[in-house]
């Protein structure tokens, strides 16, 4: 789904409430959460790791030897030995895991540091568990390597022994057979050089082992310099947790992100008509007209909005449609038009009503046919009786369209209403009467609109669309839904009806172009030089007539 910058707006306006509530609540959420934590305090003891320790000497592969004992001890520094002991120190009231939790050892990059933070909401204790770890895992260190050299030492020192005695028990041997009569012959001779080779690959083991035995306890003697508590922890003074406006906008973004999809979502699941519908794809006919949101709107003489509100935007939409309708008949006669909607409730009674007084305003000379013969409302509206009306001129030929007609309030606007209900609506409809009285009627209207039942709950839209020059489908935003709209298009297109527009009804706020209906000048709503009782002289078209100041 492709959106420009127009459809995200008007998204916006349409669920502003989510986007502004969700972020709203989820940023008030975190600063409660925030404001209830305790805050939390990190100190950081420095230790400076120096396997040269001792030799005078710092070299490429002593640094590299400090790096690798840096992570190694950084992987140590948490073990259960140093930590027991820090808690028997300290007298902690936690055990090992616990403190285990808030230490955390890190290797400085390719330094030869290792540093060890302690967190805790007490500032000073901080830094004394700090200080107390550093200490314990030195003591550690040292003594692991003091107890592994003066094992290694001890070892050597056996070996020492074996290899002396090995050696006096050769040189005796060596001075027995150099002590024998024929200490000359060639044999014995073999034998003193064997033994001879073997003393010297002893006294050389020996003298390695003296050497390694030597350096090894200067090894220990130097071992507790190879690790040492280069910076000491200090108390901080101000806490690293919790940072409320970092919480704060955090969980403002967060609602940010999760009203998007929210708004995402229910655009994705809305499947009812607005006003950015392509509707030459939908209908195959344009958008007329939106007509926005009258709030109480009660049955009645308040329905015709456009005689109660002639300022509003409602009724500037309405003469917005008459005025496209003028339009459209511009390429082929509108002298007949029908109104009509796919489902019930969507308001089509109440788009006919008010055209067709806009129109009687306009100076055309209008009449205005209840054709809903099942849920008729236009008598109500109007205020008139319905005892008579067009299913008694269907069924009674005889009668001319004067006897169901009853003058309304507006000098151009004549009112067919239904007349009493028929049993068989339809076949009332199919009567070649129908035709008839639209013909004799032309004789003396402009323009005769047609209020129609829903196109997708009775097929009575279709029967009298046969006899319009024109149809136009009222859709309600929000409400009617896309598919049903394109259904009742369809079905109509399937009896050759021509559409001429959609109008979208109950537009609320603003409209796709975010655009507010604003009265920017008095509209001149006085009746202009219809007749009733006779035709123009020009043809029966909308386009005949003079615009109105209004439009």
């Amino acid at each position: 789904m492709e959106l420009d910058l127009r459809q995200v707006m008007r998204i916006l306006r349409r669920w502003w409430w989510i986007a502004g509530l969700v972020p709203l609540l989820l940023g008030a959420l975190a600063f409660g959460i925030t404001s209830r934590q305790q805050p939390k305090y990190a100190a950081t003891a420095t230790l400076f790791i120096n396997p040269a320790a001792g030799s005078g000497t710092l070299d490429y592969n002593s640094i590299l030897t400090a790096e690798r004992l840096s992570k190694t001890y950084q992987k140590l520094a948490k073990n259960r030995t140093v930590l027991d002991q820090v808690i028997a120190d300290l007298q902690l009231p936690m055990d090992a895991s616990d403190l285990a939790g808030q230490i955390t050892a890190q290797a400085d990059g390719e330094t030869q540091l290792l540093s060890l933070t302690v967190s805790d909401t007490d500032p000073a204790r901080a830094a004394t568990i700090a200080n107390a770890v550093a200490q314990r895992f030195q003591s550690y260190v040292v003594d692991d390597l003091s107890s592994s050299s003066t094992a290694d030492i001890d070892s050597i020192n056996n070996l020492l022994k074996e290899i002396e005695t090995e050696i006096e028990t050769v040189q005796s041997e060596i001075e027995r057979l150099q002590a024998q009569p024929n200490a000359g012959d060639p044999t014995v001779q073999g034998q003193i050089d064997a033994l001879n080779a073997r003393l010297q690959e002893s006294q050389s083991a020996y003298g390695r082992l003296l050497s390694l035995s030597a350096d090894l306890r200067a090894y220990a003697a130097v071992s507790g310099s190879q690790i040492q508590v280069a910076v000491p922890a200090v108390a901080p003074k101000l806490p690293y947790a919790p940072n409320k406006p970092v919480n704060v906008m955090l969980g403002v973004i967060a609602g940010a992100i999760l009203a998007m999809g929210v708004i995402l979502v229910l655009e994705y699941r809305d499947n009812t008509v607005k006003v950015a519908s392509d509707f030459g794809a939908l209908v195959g006919a344009p958008l007329l007209s939106t007509v926005t949101a009258i709030p109480k709107l009660n049955q009645g003489r308040k329905q015709l909005f456009v005689l109660e509100h002639p300022k509003g935007g409602a009724a500037e939409a309405i003469r917005l449609l008459r005025t496209n309708i003028e339009f459209a008949s511009a390429t082929k006669e509108i002298a007949t038009l029908g109104i009509t909607s796919a489902n019930p409730g969507e308001g089509k009674s109440t788009m006919a009503a008010n055209l067709a007084v806009t129109l009687a305003q306009a100076g055309f000379v209008t009449a205005l046919i209840d054709a809903d013969l099942r849920r008729p409302s236009q008598h109500r509206i109007f205020g008139v009786g319905n005892d008579r009306g067009l299913s008694t001129l269907l069924s009674t030929p005889e009668r001319a369209w004067e006897w169901g007609a009853h003058q309304t309030m507006l000098p151009n606007l004549t009112l067919i209403p239904s007349g009493p209900l028929p049993p068989n609506p339809a076949d009332l409809l199919s009567l070649e009467r129908m035709r008839e009285l639209l013909a004799e009627m032309r004789h003396t209207f402009d323009v005769i609109v047609l209020d129609t039942p829903p196109a997708l709950v009775v097929s009575d839209p279709l029967i009298v669309a046969a006899h319009v020059d024109g149809m136009i489908l009222v859709s309600r935003s929000g409400k009617t839904r896309v598919d049903a709209l394109r259904r009742a298009a369809a079905t109509m297109q399937r009896g050759a009806v021509r559409i001429i527009g959609v109008i979208v009804n109950q537009q609320s706020g603003r409209d796709s172009e975010g655009y507010y209906y604003t009265e920017y000048h008095a509209v001149d709503e006085s009746p202009r030089g219809g007749r009733r009782g006779g035709r123009s002289e020009s043809p029966v078209s909308l386009s005949a007539r003079e615009q109105s100041p209004a439009d």
